[in-house]
């Protein structure tokens, strides 16, 4: 059965396009196909399939009635079973749910808007079908968000704790430290410091030479001239002078 040719969006497709159908190249080794009856016109970053010698606005729908729309910053169309995706370049293709998720999970695809309509076999152009676009394809936005919002939440009163008690176990040591060095440099000041009489200030200083205390010598001038024995007691005399004996 032959579909309606209508005027619409152009399917994405990969290498070449039906024999039924008129090609225009892209990105890569994309194609963009519109149905032979129709032609194409480029708009924006994707393409339009519009009937010849008609000037009507091109309406939200695909050119092959059979195709399925998506959506990114405008309109393009994929097989039935296939996923739209936008690459890291923000170019926009077709591919299968396997190749669209690991496209998303290494970062160079992210799934795009279906609108979810796909035309029945029924030949009522009015009758269709939605589907639904695969929940196990989170887009990269989505993603990143979902890390970032997990990466920002707060910190368990666990983790708080023991920041808490790490850093007063931490300031204690320091402490403990100072105060051994410090005791520790004035114990060895002390002992280093010579033992003798005080000073002025309380410290000990050592005796100078010409204050120590010395034996001296019996040849010293200081001596000299001088008996450093006793004077020798003389015998006084019986009768004083004058008295007769």
């Amino acid at each position: 059965m032959t579909s309606k040719v209508q005027p619409g969006w152009a399917v994405r497709r990969k290498h070449q396009c039906k024999s039924t159908e008129n090609s225009r190249p892209t990105w890569a080794d994309w194609v963009v196909c519109c149905p032979s009856q129709t032609k194409w016109a480029p708009i924006g970053n994707t393409t339009q399939c519009v009937i010849e010698d008609t000037k009507e606005e091109v309406p939200t729908q695909c050119a092959d009635p059979t195709l399925v729309l998506w959506k990114n910053r405008d309109y393009f169309c994929c097989e039935p079973g296939l996923i739209g995706f936008e690459n890291y370049w923000k170019s926009v293709g077709c591919a299968d749910v396997d190749e669209v998720s690991a496209g998303i999970e290494n970062r160079t695809m992210k799934n795009v808007e279906q609108l979810g309509i796909i035309p029945s076999n029924s030949t009522d152009s009015n009758s269709s079908t939605s589907i639904s676009t695969p929940s196990s394809l989170p887009s990269i936005s989505s993603a990143t968000s979902e890390a970032s919002g997990s990466s920002g939440s707060s910190p368990s009163g666990g983790v708080i704790a023991g920041a808490v008690v790490g850093s007063v176990a931490g300031l204690i040591l320091i402490v403990a430290l100072v105060w051994f060095l410090a005791r520790r440099h004035y114990r060895s000041k002390d002992l280093s410091t010579p033992q003798g009489p005080f000073s002025g200030h309380g410290n000990f200083v050592e005796s100078s030479s010409k204050h120590r205390s010395s034996e001296l010598d019996a040849t010293d001038p200081r001596l000299q001239g001088s008996s450093i024995h006793s004077p020798a007691r003389n015998e006084l005399p019986a009768n004083p002078p004058g008295q007769a004996e």
